[in-house]
């Protein structure tokens, strides 16, 4: 399971951003089976319950800093998974004030899932509403609530979206707790990836061994078969792999070394490559 989780963390960013999406999607879908929404929500109270939600997912993105030092704790797996579980949380949420918005317009909740989808969405957001939470005709408000009060929570509402953009940035920014050093960030590599030895690679290769001594990485592979030699130009096919910034590219630039040895079936080396930061040009 660790390495499932640590492959995913190295996807690409829109990758991760589908998944993400998806989690969304399938945390809706879980809500409209469980959740009987008996509530209606009008247009501000819509809008400050989905800019609380957002704020709330926001923060709680701040929790992957702590993934290096869950890894060190035996909880990596579990971290991440809660990490993730806040994508179908929101999504969850997202469907509660859709529904609950639906019914204030329609009388219904069949129009949730216009919550999901970006410009239907302005219909829930902006069309006024005819009932009321418990049923009938929606009864007129006093001009001090419509023309006083709803600006101001509007003007609110904008304000904290806007602190949502400030917020994403800091948790972008934020350090990697427990992750400041090369040789913290080998070390770790090492027993999660080490946990899970050894994994065959392809037909003759085997991923046998990894070990972290200090700043220095060192990665073994076993070949089961009878080689003189690599060809010359497998040796950048090598270095662009370990300098990907999927692997290992920001400690390397922070003065790591990774060694890449080839066994043969005998146990002789076949060959050795040495990564350093002049070979991944940084």
């Amino acid at each position: 399971m660790d390495l499932f989780f640590a492959r995913f963390l190295s996807m690409s960013e829109a990758a991760m951003m589908g998944t993400a999406f998806v989690l969304i999607v399938l945390g809706g879908l879980v809500a409209s089976r469980v959740f009987s929404v008996i509530v209606a929500f009008r247009r501000v109270t819509y809008l400050w319950f989905l800019t609380l939600l957002s704020l709330a997912l926001s923060i709680s993105q701040y929790a992957w800093t702590y993934v290096p030092v869950a890894a060190e704790s035996g909880f990596f797996s579990a971290m991440v998974m809660l990490s993730l579980s806040t994508f179908a949380i929101f999504g969850a949420g997202i469907y509660y004030a859709s529904a609950a918005r639906s019914r204030h317009i329609y009388g219904t909740t069949r129009r949730a899932w216009m919550g999901f989808v970006p410009f239907a969405n302005l219909v829930l957001l902006f069309k006024p509403g005819r009932f009321r939470d418990i049923g009938g005709i929606e009864q007129p408000r006093s001009p001090m609530a419509r023309f006083f009060l709803d600006p101001i929570l509007v003007l609110g509402a904008i304000i904290v979206f806007t602190a949502l953009a400030k917020v994403d940035r800091a948790v972008e920014q934020a350090p990697m707790h427990g992750a400041k050093t090369v040789e913290g960030s080998f070390a770790r590599e090492a027993k999660l990836v080490g946990a899970h030895l050894p994994m065959r690679i392809d037909e003759i290769t085997i991923f046998s061994e990894i070990e972290a001594i200090g700043s220095t990485l060192r990665i073994t592979y076993d070949v089961e078969q009878e080689l003189a030699g690599f060809l010359p130009e497998f040796r950048q096919t090598v270095i662009d792999l370990e300098c990907s910034e999927d692997m290992f590219r920001d400690e390397i630039a922070r003065g790591g070394t990774v060694f890449v040895d080839y066994r043969a079936p005998g146990g002789a080396i076949i060959e050795t490559y040495i990564i350093t930061k002049e070979d991944c040009d940084l």
